[in-house]
């Protein structure tokens, strides 16, 4: 991706009249906080009160770090340590099931999730949201007397899920929708093609982050197949330049790079 300047105006990015996206998660990382239990997470989930209604656990998102040595390069995404406790994320929804806060000791996420009729509202309005109660959490941590997030890394990620039939039709029109995938042959000494996935990592310059771009091929729950593309962007926080010096900048970097 072409990146070797900061994130660029809003207005001069594309604009996609009906994009095919499905959910998107803006989130940071940060150094885990010494004493935060899922207790607490459980009081700030009460704290945001009963327009949040629904609670549940998942596993906790491991720690990454995207690395710029020749050896971070042969890695998907580097462990900073090995974890051997069972650590746990808390996964609240709206009423609406619209939105999902996820929160665990060293991470903060926030989701909006589509439902039917529901247009995609637009990072210019997902992001506010997301500015709003990474703060109310940053307040509740300090009202906890407990430490304030120590930020290490930006991410953020577009679903997108393209089914079959208006754009294509069988795994060899993925091209015309997907241009990396347009070279993929239909036939091979008479093996026709049924299914790819796969991932492609750009660098975005000058190493100020990474651009993945994972697709896949996959059935919905009620039986189309589906072309889906996941954009996920991340990059170092509190490291000198040119990383990124705030997290509103890194975020306005990933959206920037996945846009385009």
């Amino acid at each position: 991706t072409q990146s070797g300047e900061r994130a660029m105006p809003a207005n001069s990015l594309p604009h996609f009249k009906n994009p095919p996206v499905e959910e998107t998660v803006l989130g940071v990382q940060f150094e885990r906080i010494p004493g935060l239990t899922i207790a607490h997470l459980g009081a700030f989930w009460k704290a945001l009160g009963p327009e949040w209604p629904e609670s549940i656990h998942a596993p906790a998102i491991e720690t990454m770090s995207e690395e710029f040595t020749d050896e971070g390069r042969w890695r998907s995404a580097a462990k900073m340590k090995v974890e051997h406790e069972v650590r746990l994320r808390l996964q609240v929804r709206n009423a609406a099931n619209t939105r999902m806060i996820q929160l665990q000791d060293n991470r903060f996420h926030y989701n909006w999730i589509s439902v039917e009729n529901e247009c995609y509202p637009r990072y210019v309005n997902v992001r506010p949201e997301f500015d709003k109660f990474y703060s109310r959490f940053i307040l509740f941590l300090k009202e906890e007397n407990l430490s304030v997030p120590v930020e290490n890394q930006w991410e953020i990620t577009y679903v997108n899920r393209i089914p079959q039939g208006n754009l294509w039709t069988s795994v060899a029109d993925w091209g015309k929708v997907f241009v990396p995938l347009s070279g993929i042959p239909e036939d091979l000494s008479g093996s026709q093609l049924w299914s790819t996935n796969g991932e492609l990592t750009f660098d975005i310059r000058p190493e100020i982050g990474r651009l993945r771009i994972r697709y896949q091929h996959a059935r919905g729950a009620n039986g189309p197949e589906l072309l889906m593309l996941n954009l996920t962007a991340r990059g170092a926080l509190g490291k000198p330049e040119p990383m990124p010096q705030s997290l509103s900048e890194g975020l306005d970097i990933g959206r920037q790079a996945i846009v385009q």
